[in-house]
């Protein structure tokens, strides 16, 4: 498993930063400030409000409205189990988008999971992720799961690798995915990489 997928053989990018980790990403918005002159109460749930914050993009109308909601609820209690916080923002494409970002970004071939552009300077999370929608529809498909559970496990991963965790050796691997489906587990939605009834993945 490398960093740009949970699944698949390690990739480096051409400037040697992991598959997860390419050495270029679109800009991060502006971080947002704090209301004028807010009450101790108000300021402390407008930093709550912040603490974990997920942005879902389906340019291609790839999912329900209610499946991106679903995602961007869920990924945020996977951070705030995890005792992460920051931004996680996730783009949703094809595989042909995908696989130009892979060879772009990646120099590697091909369609895969997920690329993540870790961008945080701080504790807080600053993140762009790529997700293929394709990928996810087939992984679900060979394992009798829910498209959307697949996606979940995609953005945990790429939240994983940016608090610490990498999956270039296979004991490291293992860890992480263990990781993910407790948080998964956690959050109330049961485990996807290690599913009970062993199923392995494509």
């Amino acid at each position: 498993m490398d960093t740009s997928q949970p699944h698949r053989a390690p990739h480096q990018g051409p400037d040697g930063s992991d598959a997860d980790e390419p050495g270029s990403s679109p800009p991060s918005d502006e971080p947002l400030q704090p209301p004028p002159n807010p009450t101790n109460k108000s300021l402390r749930e407008h930093d709550a409000a912040r603490a974990q914050r997920v942005e879902i993009a389906d340019a291609f109308a790839l999912i329900s409205d209610d499946t991106a909601a679903w995602l961007e609820e869920n990924a945020q209690r996977a951070m705030r189990t995890a005792g992460a916080t920051g931004e996680l923002r996730i783009a949703l494409l094809r595989d042909p988008e995908m696989t130009q970002a892979h060879e772009r970004h990646c120099n590697a071939p091909g369609s895969t999971d997920v690329i993540t552009f870790n961008l945080s300077e701080s504790d807080d999370l600053d993140v762009d992720v790529f997700v293929c929608v394709d990928e996810a529809q087939r992984q679900a498909d060979s394992r009798g799961i829910s498209i959307d559970r697949e996606l979940l496990l995609y953005i945990i991963h790429a939240m994983l690798h940016c608090t610490g965790y990498n999956d270039k050796a296979e004991h490291d691997a293992a860890r992480m995915h263990e990781r993910e489906d407790e948080l998964l587990t956690a959050i109330g939605v049961g485990p996807v990489y290690y599913l009970p009834d062993k199923r392995e993945r494509a």
